[in-house]
């Protein structure tokens, strides 16, 4: 049988693994993923909102700021040279989505110096609905190359992430 000091530091001990615990479960779900924020440099994607509904358009606007044109190629994201983006929070990954799927052949596009090119992208990767986005954060990238077949110095743009709700 415990003395009564013996019960409570058993007590004692107990709570502070229960507050130790409590303060790590806290701790991990507090942590928020760190979103990126644009890249800056010749090309420069923007986004017209930093949050969307499943079925509003996404509005882009790509900048060429720099003193020459670049190439881009077509067939990514409805069929424009911007790649959508999705983020897998598990792996923490960004991957492809939205695939252009129609454009043959695929050609690379000259983005030329002083640019200021506005896009809409539709709502489409959700295979429940043809006309609604799966909801989740994105980003916007777009590979370009100094050549005309979008190699040669080959960089990558990112928009600032945004969100999708249901």
């Amino acid at each position: 049988m415990l003395c009564r000091s013996q019960r409570r530091l058993v007590l004692a001990s107990m709570l502070l693994v229960a507050l130790t615990a409590l303060a790590a479960c806290t701790q991990s779900s507090t942590k928020a993923t760190t979103l990126p924020t644009p890249t800056t440099g010749a090309i420069e994607i923007s986004i017209d909102r930093p949050s969307y509904t499943a079925a509003q358009p996404i509005g882009v606007s790509i900048a060429n700021n720099g003193k020459q044109g670049v190439y881009a190629l077509n067939g990514r994201t409805g069929c424009t040279f911007l790649q959508l983006e999705l983020y897998n929070p598990t792996k923490k990954t960004w991957s492809p989505t939205a695939p252009c799927g129609t454009v043959d052949p695929v050609r690379a596009l000259l983005i030329p110096s002083g640019a200021h090119e506005p896009f809409t992208l539709p709502p489409g990767n959700n295979s429940a609905d043809a006309n609604s986005w799966v909801p989740g954060t994105y980003r916007l990238s777009l590979q370009y190359g100094t050549k005309p077949d979008a190699s040669g110095d080959v960089q990558v743009a990112y928009s600032s992430a945004f969100q999708i709700t249901a």
